[in-house]
């Protein structure tokens, strides 16, 4: 039969209790403590996220470039499981445009929006990959990179001169088809194939200067400073067409709309080459017409004291109005012109720079305004002006090259 002590001891309770309610009261001082110095205390916080990575000792969050966790120090490896630090690693992919002994030149997908800096890649590591008969990526070389450059002109090949070239005569305008480039020139030069490894001189019985060229839809027209046009659907083989021996003409530029060569020169002078002959048509201006171009159906002539006319079949002409046209502090003579992918580009006297396009809906072009200046902040006469491709603008000066890239509005900086 069970039976209780007569008397029970106390101490053992009262002891307990005791150290149960000091701890509980350590405890709640502690949180405390924690909670009201905690915030305030410079201790490194580690955030990770989809859309920021980085440290911060005042919960500021820095954004990371690359793959993991960004941290600029460490104070304890204790912070992180199997930590593993590496540097970064930048992987870019270029496509191969040429090369020579120690050098490679490469150019970038169109649509990257990551532009590197001049630098960037030194003592990285190119690898030159190509594809197999199965259409995989072999490993061609490898190589470590000592220097990175951007917005390079490429490689620069010298070209043969044709035998028959007569002393002095150089070469004025350029134009290419699909298959091959013809130049021209001086006291009647016209190469054919100048590009390839045996361009030829073809000889048209033409004394006088060409002074310009173009092709377009796979057809030549050349015309001389005098009015004689000759045209090729082949760049091989040539006809030539004379205006009225009778007229007097100044020709600075000629470009085509379909079978139709379109010449402008002096007091706004226009010359169609059409059928096998050569006729003078009204342009409506007495201003100087110095450049044109053209997309095979609308054609854009331009010259002095900003004057800038536009036909559709080369017999009607029209100027192209203030609202079309933008504004400068100094009125442009549009010096040089070029055509590509819907956009036409004027370049001025003054750096001005002119790039629009045309909308056959309403038969109306907009242009936007845009300034060459040189790094002392001085206007660069454009001699010359080449729209490419890739977007990209190349201004030729005397004595200077520049490349830019098209599309930002403001000013342009060799």
């Amino acid at each position: 039969m069970l039976r209780l002590p007569e008397r029970i001891h106390k101490r053992p309770f009262v002891v307990s209790i005791s150290v149960l309610l000091t701890l509980f009261v350590s405890t709640g001082v502690l949180i405390f403590t924690l909670g009201l110095f905690g915030p305030s205390s410079d201790l490194l916080s580690v955030y990770v996220s989809a859309k920021d990575i980085g440290t911060s000792a005042d919960g500021t969050v820095s954004s990371n470039v690359g793959i993991g966790i960004n941290l600029p120090y460490l104070p304890t490896s204790n912070l992180l499981k199997n930590p593993s630090f590496e540097n970064k690693q930048y992987d870019q992919v270029y496509t191969v445009s040429g090369g020579t002994e120690n050098a490679v030149y490469v150019q970038s997908d169109s649509s990257a929006n990551i532009v590197y800096d001049d630098g960037f890649f030194a003592d990285g590591t190119v690898r030159i990959m190509s594809l197999d008969q199965d259409g995989k990526l072999v490993l061609k070389m490898q190589a470590g990179v000592t220097d990175f450059k951007t917005n390079q002109l490429g490689l620069w090949i010298s070209l043969a001169v044709p035998s028959g070239a007569a002393e002095g005569q150089k070469v004025t305008s350029l134009s290419s088809s699909s298959s091959m480039t013809v130049a021209v020139g001086d006291k009647g030069l016209l190469v054919s194939d100048v590009t390839s490894s045996d361009p030829t001189i073809m000889d048209l019985g033409i004394t006088g200067n060409f002074v310009s060229s173009t092709c377009i839809d796979e057809r030549f027209f050349a015309v001389t400073n005098t009015g004689a046009f000759a045209t090729s659907g082949d760049g091989k083989t040539w006809n030539v067409f004379d205006p009225d021996p009778a007229d007097s003409f100044s020709i600075h530029t000629v470009s085509s709309l379909g079978k139709v060569g379109i010449a402008a020169g002096d007091s706004g002078v226009i010359l169609l080459c059409s059928g096998g002959n050569v006729i003078s048509v009204p342009s409506g201006t007495s201003q100087s017409l110095l450049t044109s171009a053209s997309d095979g159906i609308t054609t854009v002539i331009a010259g002095m004291n900003g004057t800038a006319l536009t036909t559709s079949n080369g017999v009607i002409f029209r100027e192209l109005s203030f609202s079309e046209m933008p504004l400068y502090a100094n009125t442009p003579d549009w010096q040089c012109s070029d055509y590509r992918n819907g956009y036409y580009i004027l370049g001025g006297d003054m750096g001005q720079i002119a790039i629009g396009s045309y909308t056959a809906e309403t038969g109306i072009f907009s242009f936007a305004s845009h300034l060459a200046i040189d790094e002392s902040g001085a206007f660069i006469s454009i001699e010359h002006i080449l729209f490419l491709a890739s977007g990209e603008i190349i201004v030729i000066r005397v004595h200077c090259i520049a490349q830019m890239t098209a599309g930002t509005r403001g000013n342009y900086y060799p």
